[in-house]
């Protein structure tokens, strides 16, 4: 089974076709019995590939039942996280928290911290690395807007009822158009018809050839 399928991670809006077609050859090898996909494209590829296929949606579109957010007492504020390209000029009269996802952030700001005559320049980029997701998840649950390169975290927003903006170029945005549909979430702030998404997520649970257990 394989659940949140996803054809390809590179640097490109456009699918790898060649990529792909390694990737459907070694599938067709395994004896899969269910795919459920999180984008349109990878349905569309690989559905024929398994038992049962169904056009699902990203696992982290479930965070808002795993997660209850705690309330945040602070001035109005949006999230800048800017992880593989240079942050984007973008004008706001709210105050901005930066925060990063990469562990090599984590490290030399533990660096810093131990040797602090060596100059790193973390702190002065961002404002909150943590080891932690619920720290993230407060943060991106709490704010205005969600400015971002990184697909997940546009989810972590959207899913709590927040905008967001995307500015990478990783085919996983499709992800976003899947609950997002048409809205420009690549030219300016969005956010996400939750109804819809609740609906498509207990379309999801109630798939006859997945049955979804609680003990």
């Amino acid at each position: 089974i394989i659940l949140g399928a996803s054809g390809s991670d590179s640097g490109s809006l456009k699918y790898n076709l060649k990529e792909l077609n390694r990737i459907k050859e070694r599938i067709s090898k395994i004896n899969l019995y269910l795919m459920i996909s999180r984008d349109i494209d990878t349905f569309d590829i690989l559905s024929d590939l398994a038992k049962y296929s169904y056009n699902g949606i990203d696992c982290a579109m479930f965070l808002n039942d795993a997660f209850s957010p705690s309330r945040m007492i602070t001035n109005p504020y949006d999230v800048f996280t800017f992880d593989n390209i240079a942050e984007r000029n973008i004008q706001t009269k709210r105050d901005i928290i930066r925060l990063s996802h990469k562990a090599s952030d984590a490290d030399s700001l533990s660096r810093s911290i131990r040797h602090p005559r060596l100059t790193y320049g973390l702190m002065y980029k961002r404002d909150w690395v943590s080891d932690y997701p619920e720290d993230y998840l407060n943060i991106y649950s709490n704010c205005n807007i969600v400015y971002s390169d990184r697909v997940h975290a546009c989810v972590a927003g959207i899913i709590f009822g927040k905008k967001a903006m995307y500015f990478g170029n990783s085919p996983r945005s499709g992800l976003l158009s899947r609950v997002l549909g048409d809205k420009p979430f690549m030219e300016r702030p969005v956010s996400a018809d939750l109804s819809f998404i609740e609906n498509e997520k207990k379309k999801q649970l109630d798939l006859k050839y997945l049955k979804y257990y609680r003990p």
